[in-house]
Order: structure tokens, then sequence, then C-alpha cells
């Protein structure tokens, strides 16, 4: 059996679909099942495509049933997938679903978001983590509060140091924010941030074992994402 899993992002990126599409890869892999990743549909053979996104990779899964009727496609759903671009009437969405032979959520309540006439093709796989071996140690002062995920409107980024600066009595709290910012107008507000306030610093994009080591030294790690299907980073930080 040969499987393409497939994101939406080049693979090379530290994305989420990226790292998840790496994951599963290797897990299957592991497991014997000859898979690869790739960022869309590479155009190989394949008996099953995984892919991560409906909407984002709907030109994927269309042009894997073009080449191969036959093939079974799975769609991991995302959390902009469910709780923005369907609900607001995305049809190349709803289009990709009725290709899918299989679709995953990582929760009960997410299956009432579907389409009615997918329901049936839909389960429930829950987030899950490998073991870490860094163990939290945080810092007794000051106060640090972890922000993980890439700078992004609907990831909220700067949420928690705006927060921050409204109350200067809690001077022992400082802000660590970890992540890629992927556009200039999220790179400015970081760095002017980093500049003009002592309590915040930005680490950018980092490999997942330095922002681990980095979370291990926070007391609090804060996700404040409009759209969130399932972060890693909040099962890191819950380990």
């Amino acid at each position: 059996m040969k499987v393409c899993v497939a994101s939406p992002y080049p693979l090379s990126e530290l994305k989420g679909n990226s790292v998840s599409a790496d994951r599963i890869v290797k897990m299957l892999n592991e497991r014997g099942i000859e898979a690869r990743g790739s960022h869309g549909y590479d155009g190989d053979h394949a008996d099953i495509l995984i892919s991560l996104h409906a909407i984002k990779a709907a030109p994927a899964i269309f042009e894997f049933k073009k080449k191969l009727p036959k093939g079974k496609v799975i769609i991991l759903m995302t959390g902009t997938d469910i709780y923005q671009g369907l609900p607001e009437g995305s049809q190349i969405g709803e289009d990709a679903l009725e290709e899918a032979d299989r679709i995953v959520v990582p929760q009960e309540a997410a299956i009432l978001k579907l389409p009615e006439e997918v329901r049936g093709k839909t389960v429930v796989i829950r987030s899950s983590l490998d073991s870490i071996a860094i163990k939290a140690s945080p810092s007794q002062s000051p106060f640090v509060i972890s922000v993980v995920g890439h700078l992004r409107p609907v990831k909220r980024p700067f949420l928690t140091i705006e927060t921050l600066a409204k109350r200067p009595e809690w001077s022992d709290i400082e802000v660590w924010q970890i992540g890629q910012a992927l556009d200039e107008e999220m790179r400015r507000k970081a760095e002017v941030w980093a500049k003009d306030y002592e309590r915040y610093r930005w680490f950018g994009g980092l490999p997942r074992r330095e922002s681990l080591a980095l979370c291990a030294k926070s007391s609090l790690t804060i996700n404040s994402s409009i759209l969130e299907g399932g972060a890693n980073a909040v099962l890191e930080a819950m380990t």
C-alpha cells in the first residue's frame, strides 16, 4: 500500500500542517506502510491520499481523484475548515468533502459543523502526542508566559502582550513569543513590541526541540487563536 500525505504548505516550512504531515508519514512508515509527504498531490501513484485541510487542499484532492479514480481520499479537518470556511459557505470545501471516503475531526462536536450528507463517513480521532524528553522547569522569576504559533491574524498573536501592557503593576511577568511572522505586518508589529517593551521577547520560528525547551521554562502557555482544531503546542504544554 502506498500513501501520499498532502500538506497545503511546503514540507520544509515549520507550519502546523507540514509538521503534522511529516509526523503522519513517520507513524505510517514505522508500521510498514509506504508513505510519503508532499506539498499538495505530487502526481505519483498512491492507493490513499491523506489530505490535511479540505478547502486549502481541495485542488490536490481533485487532481488525485482525476488521475486515480479508484484511489481513496481521507481528509483531516482543520480548525479553519470547521469553524470558518465551511460555515461561511465554501463550495470548494463541500465539493472536496464529497470526494472523501473518510473525514477525520478531532472531537465529536465538530461533526455537527459538517454538511449532513457527509457526517456518516466522518470519524473522530483525538489529537495525540509523541513522548517528550524535555521536562518542565519553569523560571521562578520572572513569571514567563509562552505564546506558541506562527504570527498571523487568526492566531491573535499579540493578545497576551497587549493585555500585559495595560497592567504595569504586573512587572514580574514576561511574554515569550515563539513563531514565524507570516507577513510583513506581523513582523513589523513583533519587532516594535520587542523594541519598545522590555517584558516581550520574540524568538521567531524555531525547530520543535528549541521551542519545547523554551516552553519548559515558562509557567504558562497561552493559545489565543480564534480558530483552533487541536494545536500540538497545547498538548505539549499539558505534558
